[in-house]
């Protein structure tokens, strides 16, 4: 057999008798056939990353980010935020919606593949921009793509 990938090629042989007295039952896959199922069926099995079964993950660029407030008597002092829109055009009218419709509420966010929980406001003002609230020992640089999770909307 040939290489596939770099690797040796081979073939599972499955064997089923089907019942005494029947012939049994033989069935040769290949390699590539058994890589090309199992890639369709986590195709079309997995939820996109974009549109999950709990809500819509945007990427968002953060165009601020900064400490909220410092001084423990007032229970601030992790508090952080960012300014964020979105980082790519495509997402900009959705992002919009979500804002309207998440506006105050919480969300979960990535950074660096890490969620964290914050709460997503709406800058009315500022088209399509949003502020996101979060706290946290963490530091989130200006212009760095984050994930936000916005919940499912319910009808």
């Amino acid at each position: 057999m040939g290489s596939f990938w770099g690797f040796e090629a081979h073939s599972i042989d499955f064997h089923m008798p089907l019942a005494k007295g029947e012939k049994e039952w033989n069935l040769r896959i290949g390699m590539r056939k058994i890589v090309v199922l199992l890639f369709t069926f986590l195709f079309l099995c997995m939820p996109s990353l974009s549109r999950s079964e709990d809500g819509r993950v945007i990427e968002c660029e953060v165009m601020e980010a900064a400490a909220a407030a410092k001084g423990a008597e007032i229970g601030l002092e992790r508090v952080h935020y960012l300014l964020i829109h979105h980082a790519h055009e495509r997402d900009r009218v959705e992002l919009s919606k979500c804002l309207k419709a998440f506006n105050g509420r919480e969300v979960e966010f990535a950074v660096k593949g890490i969620f964290y929980r914050g709460i997503i406001f709406r800058l009315s003002h500022c088209f399509g921009r949003g502020l996101l609230l979060y706290r946290g020992d963490f530091k989130v640089e200006r212009k760095e793509i984050i994930l936000v999770k916005f919940p499912k909307i319910r009808n």
